[in-house]
């Protein structure tokens, strides 16, 4: 499995685009988008769930949720392996996510 923050894991995410979305962007290792890929996001103290599909371009947004602190972000797609890190979601600046999938059966 290989998922690739744009960021140190476990600094804060600057990818808070208002007091309610997460956005980003999902590619394959060789930079192409993931269309279809599922991104969820789950908050472990309350158990809140947000989950978004990507578009063509691989771009995702997951809203209408009011928390900061540690989440934890699982990117799952049929024709990759999964991914899950966990990350620290602090207010803006925003900027997107760039989360990286190996195909599956790739070697890390």
């Amino acid at each position: 499995m290989l998922l690739v923050l744009a960021m140190a894991l476990g600094a804060p995410v600057p990818g808070l685009a208002g007091p309610s979305e997460l956005a980003g962007r999902v590619h394959a290792t060789d930079g192409a988008p993931v269309a279809g890929a599922t991104v969820t996001m789950r908050q472990p103290e309350s158990d809140r769930v947000r989950v978004a599909i990507t578009d063509a371009h691989g771009r995702f947004t997951l809203n209408e949720f009011t928390l900061t602190g540690a989440v934890t972000i699982t990117v799952e797609h049929p024709a990759f392996a999964p991914a899950t890190t966990v990350i620290t979601v602090e207010p803006p600046p925003a900027a997107p996510l760039e989360l990286v999938l190996a195909p599956r059966g790739a070697r890390p």
